[in-house]
């Protein structure tokens, strides 16, 4: 079972902007665990320790402001 198809879609898109940060910022640890097979649990469990800074900064912005 892919344990993103669960994501909501604001959350996939939270997912997503942190898949490109590790990538660019971080890319011989991005690679290693992509290779290792580690890379979607490690970016859920980043998901899940940045969601109450995600809330608070209204990441992603909705249409509306």
């Amino acid at each position: 079972m892919n344990p993103l198809k669960l994501l909501e879609p604001d959350e996939r898109e939270r997912y997503d902007y942190l898949q490109d940060v590790f990538e660019e910022e971080f890319g011989q640890t991005h690679l290693a665990f992509h290779v290792s097979g580690i890379l979607v649990y490690e970016l859920l469990n980043l998901l899940a320790a940045c969601k109450y800074l995600f809330d608070e900064y209204g990441f992603p912005e909705s249409e509306d402001t």
